[in-house]
């Protein structure tokens, strides 16, 4: 996996770098965000023995699902983050 340390510290960098005066803001967000990774999970509840389950769809709720993808994949619009927001890299790849 290479030196995920150095990728991790390369990603916040890009945050703070990208946001200039708010790039502070980057990493508040970050410890936001481990915490949350921390204390999340023990508050979910799965309802299966693994907590997922994969099945397919049914046929008409997948039509549906694909008239809508076509219909609106071409007007796609560039998502608006909160400066410092690092749920995404969104800073060098649009979302």
């Amino acid at each position: 996996l290479g030196n995920r340390q150095k990728f991790y510290d390369e990603m916040i960098e890009g945050c703070v770098q990208y946001y200039g005066k708010k790039g502070n803001k980057c990493r508040d967000y970050e410890t936001d965000r481990v915490q949350m990774t921390l204390r999340q999970p023990q508050s979910m509840e799965n309802y299966t023995d693994i907590g997922f389950k994969k099945l397919k769809a049914p046929d008409n709720v997948w039509k549906l699902v694909k008239e809508f993808w076509d219909a609106n994949k071409d007007q796609q619009s560039k998502e608006n983050w909160p400066a410092g927001n690092t749920y995404t890299n969104h800073w060098a790849a649009e979302t």
